[in-house]
């Protein structure tokens, strides 16, 4: 399970459903399609033509801050398969 908190209203999902097959990767990896997905928090798409939607307007001598958490509460074992870890980094 993951769980994203964020100051941001919304959540941009993007896929590697358009990859070429062969990418390199870390440690001889190599990538294709449907190998990742990117979760990106962010204001909500079309604000600026929905006066209802929080604001994404950032004006001169404003400051642009954000935070976003990701969280892994749980993490269940299957019962019938052996899961393998992997480390890796987040960067937010």
């Amino acid at each position: 399970m993951l769980e994203v908190l964020s100051t941001q209203p919304g959540l941009q999902v993007y896929t590697a459903n358009f990859l070429p097959d062969g990418l390199d990767g870390k440690a001889g990896a190599v990538y294709g399609k449907h190998c990742g997905i990117c979760l990106e928090t962010q204001g909500c798409p079309d604000a600026p033509n929905q006066p209802e939607f929080p604001s994404v307007v950032l004006r001169p001598g404003e400051k642009y801050e954000q935070t976003t958490e990701y969280r892994f509460p749980s993490v269940r074992k299957r019962e019938t398969k052996r899961i393998q870890v992997k480390t890796w980094q987040m960067f937010s």
